[in-house]
Parts: C-alpha cells; structure tokens; sequence
C-alpha cells in the first residue's frame, strides 16, 4: 500500500479546500461578497473555478493511487463537490443567485475540509504503525516471560 502517494495527495487536497471554503466564506457576506467580485473584476470566480478543476483533477489521481479503495466512497463524494462547485463557480456572477450558491459552496467545501483532515489523521497513523517494525513490538507471552 503506497499511503505516502495518497498522503501527499490528500494534503494537497486539504489545502485546495481550506483556500476555497475561506474564499467562498468570504464571498457569501452580502453587499462585501458583490463589491469584492466586481471589483476585481470577477478574479475569484476565475481563481474558484481554478481550484475546483485542480481539486478534481487530483482526486481523481488519488482514486487510482494504491491504499485508496479504502476511501473510495469519500473521493467520489469529493470528486462531486468539486464538479458542483465548477458549476456554481461559473453562474455565481448573476446577483442573489451567486450568492446563495457561495452559502452552499461555503457550507460544502468547509465538511469536505473536515473530511480531509479525518482522511489525513487516519493515513498518518497508518504510516506510522507500518514505520514500526515487527521485532520492536512485544507481545504479552514476551512480558510476562520476563
């Protein structure tokens, strides 16, 4: 089980989401959300819809990396969110609209966040017990014959 490769790309993934949930975060206050898109000239529509297709694109070669089956259900769910979040990305220009979509991106990319942290904690520990090599671990026959 290659869970380095996964690791990696799951902390990849755990800062793509963090960026994006404090973007659309930031983006769902009313009045601020509209002044700050347009101002920029809807730079962080662009620079979601960015994230979400770089989200997309390592989940999906998260999916194929060894050690993932076991997350098969949490990548797909992820790979969905972002494909959502592609499209709300691209309409959230219109008024109102937009802005009820940033709440549901917001909401989204905050539990999917939570899960990357969950995934993370679980493959760390995994690492971690696989580090540990068998001639180190005692047993309890070991114990008590001391």
């Amino acid at each position: 089980m290659n869970s380095n490769a996964l690791l990696s790309k799951v902390n990849t993934l755990y800062l793509i989401t963090l960026i994006a949930a404090i973007i659309e975060s930031v983006l769902l206050i009313p009045v601020i959300g509209g002044v700050i898109v347009v101002s920029t000239l809807w730079f962080p529509l662009i620079a979601l819809i960015g994230l979400y297709i770089a989200g997309l694109v390592i989940v999906s070669q998260a999916e194929t990396t060894g050690g993932s089956d076991r997350y098969a259900t949490e990548l797909s769910t992820a790979k969905t969110k972002y494909i959502v979040g592609i499209a709300c990305a691209a309409i959230a220009f219109i008024p109102f609209i937009g802005w009820i979509l940033h709440i549901v991106m917001a909401v989204m990319m905050w539990l999917q966040f939570v899960t990357w942290t969950n995934i993370k904690e679980k493959l760390s520990k995994d690492n971690i017990i696989a580090d540990v090599k068998a001639e180190d671990v005692k047993s309890d026959d070991d114990k008590e014959a001391k």
